[in-house]
């Protein structure tokens, strides 16, 4: 009875050690950027039967897992898409909306310009000055609309270093995912099936990054690799294999351009 009363008592001992020590390691990471706070599991030991009853024999740490919620962490993902998504598209918009619809420097004061000259060379179209009044202004506003068509122009070349950079960046983010995946494997397979919380995080760290480039899904295997997909469902990472991306003239309009996978051209 003695023995078994010191092995309870130095089960709970050993529990609270792992506890203890989880805890300070969450502390530690408070603000590490994707870090989730861990806990310990525990289970209690096998009761030993006696004359008196069943008498329990402490409790056993079953292993340390994640405080994690995949419905939200999806849910989460879809909303920073759409978020990543409508920011870029205001940005551009302002742009436009900006170089259009200026007070002093957009196409209504030279079309203005222009129909008040129309309307006065149509009073008196004999009047020379009315019908240099018309050329003029005419040319003022071919010159904006040629200047406005310059800036738009500008504004889709900015648009397409910006896309050739996000698409580093997902290339940059897929690699080290698919070396994650790897990791994460041969950890999971030496700790005898237990979580590698750190690299689970550091991964789904990478995976939210990526995700504010362009919007992913993912597929838990069991082995404790994640399959990621861009696009209409095409395969970005597989197990420990990264497809890397890159930015094509579009065949449909040479002046757009389509992001294809590096190997085969194909467009996703």
């Amino acid at each position: 009875m003695g023995s078994n009363i010191f092995s309870a008592s130095l089960s709970g001992m050993n529990a609270a050690q792992y506890a203890l020590t989880t805890t300070e390691h969450n502390i530690a990471n408070a603000n590490t950027p994707g870090f989730t706070r861990q806990q310990v599991l525990v289970n209690s030991r096998a009761a030993q039967a006696s004359g008196a009853g069943f008498i329990g024999q402490g409790v056993d740490v079953a292993g340390v897992q994640r405080i994690y919620d995949q419905f939200l962490t999806t849910q989460v993902r879809q909303e920073q898409s759409q978020s990543s998504y409508l920011s870029a598209y205001l940005s551009v918009m302002k742009q436009v909306d900006n170089l259009v619809a200026d007070p002093a420097a957009g196409v209504s004061p030279a079309m203005q310009s222009f129909f008040d000259a129309m309307n006065g060379l149509s009073s008196s179209p004999e009047s020379v000055p009315a019908r240099q009044t018309v050329i003029s202004t005419a040319q003022f506003a071919v010159n904006r609309f040629q200047a406005i068509d310059q800036r738009l122009t500008d504004i889709a070349d900015g648009l397409t270093g910006q896309i050739a950079g996000s698409v580093q960046s997902v290339n940059t983010y897929a690699t080290q995912i698919a070396t994650l995946n790897g990791n994460i494997k041969r950890a999971i397979a030496a700790g005898q099936g237990q979580p590698p919380n750190d690299l689970l995080d550091q991964r789904d760290q990478l995976v939210n990054q990526l995700n504010k480039e362009m919007k992913v899904t993912v597929q838990q295997q069991t082995d404790g690799a994640m399959n990621v997909f861009v696009g209409n469902g095409q395969a970005l990472v597989i197990d420990e294999r990264a497809m890397a991306l890159q930015v094509v003239q579009s065949p449909n309009d040479p002046s757009k351009v389509d992001i294809a996978y590096l190997t085969n051209g194909k467009t996703i």
